[in-house]
């Protein structure tokens, strides 16, 4: 299950589109939430995709977590899906995937529970090590135990992965990072759900 934050045709929400696609081309059954309608839903149901729109969804609501109970794996893309993370994360396994640096900071200083979690998560996924130091840094938490884990993608990867579609320069790289999704059934069997883990997603 994939945890968007909306459906707007901005950034984030299009990584969730070509995510999507990925993952069903590597086999994955796929559905995707949000609790804000918007005109990628209606392109993720042309291709094929279950897409739930439900307003209490980073709610922590007892009924997200029924059916999140579902799944073997929960995407969280973007910080502000933290609610979800928290919820999730001591029942399923989550990868949570954090696209921003500042509007971390951001958050954690909003919400102490955000804060908390960014601590508390199993599996961050950063974009690049500025981001992972940006929140390692975050103040209110002390991350000195957590180490990167690298991704390294050769040229033929990379020029697969760009073969997908055209996209702007900014989308390629985000299809590099989106690469390490068809990983994610590995990873959610060898990672330890009682060890931090940060991911750098290299390009």
């Amino acid at each position: 299950m994939i945890v968007s934050h909306d459906l707007t045709n901005s950034g984030a929400p299009r990584v969730v589109v070509e995510m999507a696609k990925t993952l069903e081309k590597e086999g994955y059954f796929v559905v995707i939430t949000s609790p804000e309608d918007g005109p990628l839903a209606k392109e993720l149901q042309s291709l094929g995709f279950n897409v739930i729109i439900d307003s209490l969804l980073l709610k922590m609501g007892e009924s997200v977590l029924s059916f999140a109970r579902n799944f073997d794996l929960i995407i969280a893309n973007t910080v502000v899906t933290w609610p979800i993370v928290k919820q999730l994360d001591p029942v399923v396994p989550v990868l949570w995937y954090i696209h921003e640096v500042e509007l971390v900071s951001d958050l954690a200083d909003k919400f102490p529970d955000c804060a908390k979690i960014l601590h508390d998560a199993a599996n961050i996924v950063g974009v690049s090590d500025y981001a992972i130091e940006h929140i390692k840094n975050i103040e209110v938490i002390r991350l000195d135990d957590w180490k990167p884990v690298f991704l390294n993608f050769n040229a033929k990867t990379i020029r697969e992965i760009n073969s997908y579609c055209l996209l702007s320069d900014h989308m390629n790289i985000g299809k590099v990072k989106i690469f390490f999704w068809q990983q994610c059934n590995i990873l959610h069997r060898n990672i330890a759900k009682n060890s931090n883990s940060v991911f750098l997603v290299e390009h």
